[in-house]
């Protein structure tokens, strides 16, 4: 049994070292045959300088023995062999240009094919942490374990190349001693393996909690938290955290190292002894035949050569398996399959109707139902108003009208046809959103607003105007550069930005897509009063053109839309307009009246309304 295992192993990697190598041959095709060229004429050099320095030291030799001989040959073969060692300096040189050069349009091919894989993934894969954990392992570990088994490749051809010239020298003298430095490598061989096995068994069992470390790490140097971990005193605590799993990682790899220590020391004694055996043995043939003092030489040479050699294929034979192991986190990240979505329906535009149809869902990996038997119509051109409280199921209604996930039960229906049946990014196409979560771009003003429309990324006009729309503009104007000022402090030239005046880009952004439908998930809970009715009056004026949500805990604007959704607990409990939902005396009207309470000396009726519970 243990047997078939490692045989699948064996042929496990044998495909990742495979699927490697076209993953190589499809980066530059002309340049990977260069290289391969390139080493396996630097790998003939040696046995040829082998033969050569041979012929010098006989030629030197015989001027010894008879001092009237010319000095002509010696000079000959020396010239042969300086060009031979040229020769292979400065291939080696071309080689590692080639390499680097290479290594840079590699990283570009991975980084594209991660990046290409990430962005096909479904939402809920990445509610998996094995998803992240073979993305971070694919970024880390696929460029350089890529570029490992490249020159793997090439030192392998280089040193197969060498063996062969070699062995046809040894050959003449003893095809036995061949055999004795073969046999003489295979014990530290499988100890290698043995090594590589562990300590790829260590990097993942640790992987996880090394990302963990870290994310721990990254929140101590990002600018946005540091004033709370100064005042809180936190990053003392982080930083042993961080410290503990180190000592704890060190600790453990000092038993793991003196155990293979001993291993390999024994076998080092053994292969030392052997290849001294060897030696001697090859003097006492070379005595024996009577053969020159070049001869000797070159064979005592040879066998150096053929050791290292040997042990250097072994080694690369070992340095693959190892990078193989690495990488096959990148191809089964390349392999996972995914729905494709791009071949069906367009989105209808305009629409009339979005139906949920006693939806329900769980998260993948759980059992508790998110939402519960949802059994809503939203009109197009209508506003509505998502309101519960936290938990309450209001986001992953969101998620689910955007079809980043599919009902667990029941099903969307867009005009009578299931959501599913309709091309995603064409839905994507005609959908604006702006989340609580929002992203805050490392790029200047003017990017973070036109990423919201990228046929329109570089429109100044029509940045300014969305700016100008959401009140962005106000405080866009007094910026260092205005629209080209860069932002995140954690990047030289830049500024940063209150969460309020992020959160205002976030919606400006919104407002660049022309979109059919628009969600709102609490835009304003960063802003101040006088931005927040701003953004509210720029809702009210679009749900004439578009099917507008908003998500909100602030029930001041509720009044305004057409209808309020009340979710709790993942059940869709009241729905019904403002007036309705007050005369139902019900979760809304209690919710309503709590905020309304909290505002003691606002003179607004409308949160002066009695509402007897």
């Amino acid at each position: 049994m243990a047997l078939i295992q490692k045989l699948k192993s064996v042929i496990q990697n044998l495909l990742v070292f495979l699927k490697t190598i076209i993953l190589l041959w499809k980066t530059s095709r002309g340049t990977f045959l260069f290289i391969l060229l390139v080493d396996t004429s630097i790998g003939l050099t040696i046995p040829g300088k082998l033969w050569v320095w041979k012929e010098f030291i006989d030629a030197a030799a015989e001027i010894l023995s008879v001092p009237s001989t010319s000095f002509k040959k010696m000079f000959f073969w020396l010239s042969i062999h300086f060009s031979l060692v040229l020769f292979s300096s400065v291939l080696g040189r071309v080689s590692n240009f080639v390499q680097n050069v290479f290594s840079s349009n590699l990283n570009k091919t991975i980084t594209e094919k991660i990046s290409e894989k990430t962005m096909e993934l479904e939402m809920k894969d990445f509610d998996n942490s094995e998803t992240y954990n073979q993305i971070q392992k694919s970024s880390d570990q696929s460029l350089n374990r890529s570029i490992s088994i490249l020159q793997t490749t090439v030192n392998f051809i280089n040193n197969i190349t060498t063996f062969i010239g070699i062995v046809g020298i040894l050959i003449f003298l003893d095809t036995s001693i061949v055999l004795l430095c073969l046999v003489s490598s295979i014990p530290m061989f499988y100890i290698s393996i043995r090594i590589l096995n562990k300590w790829f068994a260590v990097f993942n069992e640790r992987f996880e909690q090394n990302r963990f470390v870290k994310h721990l790490k990254t929140i101590l140097i990002t600018n946005h938290y540091i004033k709370e971990l100064k005042l809180s005193s936190s990053d003392r605590y982080l930083t042993n955290i961080i410290l503990e799993i180190m000592d704890k990682y060190i600790n453990e790899d000092k038993k793991i190292r003196k155990r293979f220590l001993f291993e390999t020391s024994l076998v080092d004694v053994i292969d030392n002894a052997i290849m001294y055996f060897i030696k001697i043995l090859v003097v006492i043939i070379c005595l024996n035949s009577k053969l020159t003092i070049g001869s000797l030489t070159m064979y005592v040479t040879a066998i150096d050569n053929l050791k290292n050699t040997v042990s250097n294929i072994l080694t690369l034979l070992s340095s693959a398996y190892e990078n193989c192991l690495y990488m096959q986190s990148i191809f089964q990240l390349l392999d996972t399959p995914v729905e494709k979505k791009d071949n069906k329906r367009e989105f209808p535009i305009p629409f009339q109707r979005i139906e949920f149809k006693s939806v329900s869902f769980c998260y993948p990996g759980t059992e508790i139902y998110a939402l519960k038997d949802i059994n809503v119509v939203l009109e197009a051109n209508h506003a509505y108003s998502l309101v519960g409280l936290n938990g309450s199921g209001k986001t992953t209604f969101i998620k689910l009208l955007l079809n980043l996930y599919q009902p667990t039960e029941g099903e969307i229906l867009v005009d009578g046809i299931n959501i599913n049946e309709f091309n995603r990014s064409s839905l994507f196409e005609n959908v604006t959103a702006v989340f609580q979560d929002f992203i805050q771009y490392p790029f200047d003003v003017k990017t973070n607003i036109g990423i919201g429309n990228l046929e329109n990324i570089d429109n100044i006009d029509r940045i300014i105007s969305a700016a100008i729309s959401s009140g962005a503009n106000d405080f866009i104007i007094n910026l260092p550069n205005q629209y080209d000022t860069k932002l995140k402090k954690e990047w030289s030239g830049s500024v940063d930005l209150s969460l309020g005046q992020w959160q205002k880009l976030a919606i400006t952004r919104a407002l660049m897509k022309p979109s059919a439908v628009l969600i709102l998930d609490e835009p304003t809970a960063s802003l101040d009063v006088i931005a927040e009715h701003e953004i509210f009056m720029k809702f009210q004026e679009m749900r004439c053109s578009r099917l507008c949500i908003m998500v909100t805990h602030r029930f001041v604007n509720t009044r305004q839309v057409d209808n309020i959704i009340v979710l709790e607990s993942g059940k869709m409990i009241e729905f019904g307009n403002h007036n309705e939902l007050i005369q139902l005396k019900g979760v809304y009207a209690r919710l309503y009246q709590m905020q309304a309470n909290s505002y003691d000396n606002v003179n607004n009726s409308d949160f002066r309304e009695k509402v007897t519970i």
